[in-house]
């Protein structure tokens, strides 16, 4: 069975559109938080990473939601990346990827 990434997301209760898309970068993808919308690299070397890359945009998605990435690019660098990959990391593989996609 192909599993399918969901059409939206709820990072802390708010609707973000996921997109499956061709992107001219070796990125994952990427999340525009004002924009609401989160971006699939549709590359098919990529296919197998789909769902944890949308686990990986989820994730920047709450720090949008919350006000936490502001307040971290206002201190220089880049500490959400940092802090988002340390979570993917140890947090994916105790996911089921089909609730990825349920709202709160």
């Amino acid at each position: 069975m192909k599993k399918t990434l969901p059409a939206c997301v709820y990072p802390c209760g708010i609707k973000y559109t996921v997109k499956l898309e061709h992107m001219d970068t070796d990125e994952y993808g990427e999340t525009a938080g004002f924009e609401k919308l989160i971006k699939i690299n549709a590359d098919p070397k990529k296919t197998k990473d789909h769902h944890r890359t949308l686990f990986h945009e989820f994730i920047h998605g709450v720090f949008h939601s919350t006000g936490l990435a502001e307040m971290m690019r206002s201190q220089g660098g880049d500490l959400e990346e940092a802090i988002v990959v340390a979570l993917e990391e140890h947090l994916f593989r105790l996911i089921d990827e089909t609730q990825l996609g349920r709202k709160p």
